[in-house]
């Protein structure tokens, strides 16, 4: 059986992260979001040893052209990179939930979620990622010689919000907060080419995004801006995408919906055509509403999800086995117009970052298997467990 994760929860609507592609982590009615890479502090030469990362934030670096990226308390922006031995990268955004200060108010969200990590600029840490960001070729065959980024999620908008100004919020009524997930995922891209050598000209360079709960619909909402940034690669089949405990399942009409496009839109195309044709863009975040205009930019994507997530169910009232079963089926019925999918039947929620990486399902292969041909160019395929037949 796949391990279900181990989730932090703090009083909130179950364990890792809203999911609204949903999906992250917080206090209080959001789910917090596994531990997806702990760093511990380590040598400044740690970055040159086996596993050594480098702590970054851009805004330190270079105000000018990057310090509007920012946490909500105006704290820098900043991920961890560990230099690979190749031209391939892992580029991962992590989850922790998100506030709207409605269903979920802002004031509740856990410090860590809203801040910058406690290490200066520069400084080395032993980074201790899990599956696709482990430095043990033994646990990631694949990806252990990649460059592995790791960028803390510390904007409380599922890295959708669209304004570089503090805005009217719970979490400091005087002064406000930032919400600014776009320019955070804007800056990233930028640093990663300009101070680690991200380098789109390069034919051999390949890139795999992966968006781990929040994280999956910041990569959604961001992904044109992942092609503007690499739009060779891009065109060559060499960026590819993985969404991992975010897919959201169709909800019958009567029931509420978080509000993912409190910040920022959850997707500016399907955004835009929802308001257009006067209906809630709310609506965006479900898995089949923003899935057309994800196929259409031709960016192979394979989507892991839960059959019954363990951090969407409690969120949306999944609570009798009868509403579980009914949640189950229409989270198989729509999977199976994905070319890519990775999904068992009980209770989980991420798997990309997470120990259970290389464990095998229900007499199925491990998701470290399948995104292995995934990577690799094989046929497409749709791996589902345990679900009743």
């Amino acid at each position: 059986m796949l391990a279900t994760p181990a989730l932090l929860m703090v009083a909130e609507a179950p364990g890792g992260d809203l999911v609204l592609m949903l999906v992250a982590c917080g206090d209080t009615p959001e789910p917090v979001a596994p531990v997806e890479v702990a760093a511990e502090p380590a040598p400044a030469s740690a970055e040159r040893r086996p596993g050594g990362a480098e702590v970054v934030k851009p805004a330190e670096r270079d105000r000018e052209r990057w310090g509007a990226a920012r946490c909500n308390d105006g704290t820098p922006f900043a991920y961890t990179w560990r230099r690979g031995a190749e031209p391939t990268w892992v580029i991962h955004l992590s989850g922790g939930f998100f506030c709207d200060d409605a269903r979920a108010l802002c004031s509740e969200r856990r410090p860590r979620l809203t801040t910058t990590v406690p290490e200066a600029d520069g400084a080395g840490v032993r980074a201790r990622g899990a599956g696709v960001l482990s430095p043990d070729p033994a646990v990631n065959r694949t990806f252990a010689s990649a460059h592995q980024v790791d960028a803390h999620y510390c904007s409380s908008d599922l890295w959708l919000g669209d304004t570089v100004e503090r805005r009217s919020t719970t979490g400091d009524p005087e002064l406000g907060w930032y919400f600014s997930g776009r320019e955070n995922v804007r800056v990233l891209l930028d640093a990663l080419a300009r101070l680690h050598g991200l380098d789109d000209e390069d034919d051999r360079t390949r890139v795999l995004v992966v968006g781990s709960s929040a994280g999956g619909a910041g990569v959604v909402g961001n992904l044109e801006a992942f092609r503007a940034a690499l739009p060779r690669t891009a065109a060559a089949g060499r960026l590819k995408i993985v969404l991992d405990g975010s897919w959201v399942p169709d909800l019958p009409e009567d029931q509420p919906l978080p509000d993912a496009a409190r910040w920022g839109p959850v997707h500016p195309g399907c955004d835009r055509d929802l308001r257009a044709r006067g209906l809630d863009p709310r609506r965006c975040v479900v898995g089949k509403i923003w899935w057309p205009y994800v196929a259409a930019t031709g960016v192979p994507v394979l989507v892991q999800i839960s059959g019954v997530d363990q951090t969407q169910a409690p969120v949306f009232g999944i609570d009798t086995p009868e509403e579980r079963q009914t949640w189950r089926a229409r989270v198989r019925a729509e999977l199976s117009a994905l070319p890519w999918v990775y999904s068992g039947a009980t209770a989980y929620h991420v798997v990309a970052a997470h120990e259970s990486f290389a464990s095998a399902g229900d007499g199925a292969p491990s998701f470290r298997e399948v995104l292995d041909r995934f990577w690799s160019g094989a046929p497409s395929e749709r791996v589902m467990f345990g679900y009743p037949d």
